[in-house]
Formats: structure tokens, C-alpha cells, sequence
């Protein structure tokens, strides 16, 4: 059995705050455009009583979506502005 774990790395945090502004900008768009979905939407005629559970679960999904997209996307800056100050 093989584990990946996430290696630990030192990030500034000038990238840090820039990284959580766009998770909480993420999340928020994400947040009223699901609003939107299940306001217009008609969830629990196609999936009964079971559908505000799945819309739950998709919001949580997306939520997750964005927050690994920019913690990724926030490692790779720091990394890329760490060798352009060593060259």
C-alpha cells in the first residue's frame, strides 16, 4: 500500500493571504451561483426528499474543489517566485 502524503513547504505569506482572498472569492461566486441552481432549480421533484442532501453533498464537493485548486495554485506561485529570486 502506498500513501502520498503532502510534502511541507515554506510559503510566504504574501501568497498566503493572496491564496485565501481567492478561496474566499471562489467559494463565494460557488455560493450564489448554487443559490441560483436550487431557487430555480427543482431538485426535490426529480429526486424527492433525498435531493437537498445531494445538492448538500455537491456543494461541499465544489467547496473542496476550490480550496485544493488554490492551495495548489498557491504552491506553484511561491515555488516559481522562490527560483526567480535565486537566479
Amino acid at each position: 500500500m502506498h500513501i502520498v502524503t503532502i510534502q511541507p513547504a515554506r510559503i510566504g505569506m504574501r501568497y498566503v493571504l493572496e491564496g485565501s482572498l481567492f478561496t474566499v472569492l471562489l467559494i463565494t461566486i460557488a455560493k450564489y451561483f448554487f443559490a441560483f441552481y436550487l431557487s430555480y432549480g427543482n431538485i426535490t421533484t426529480v429526486y424527492g426528499a433525498i435531493g437537498s442532501i445531494i445538492g448538500f453533498l455537491l456543494w461541499v464537493y465544489f467547496s473542496f474543489i476550490a480550496v485544493t485548486f488554490v492551495a495548489e495554485m498557491t504552491n506553484v506561485r511561491s515555488k516559481s517566485a522562490n527560483s526567480n529570486k535565486s537566479a
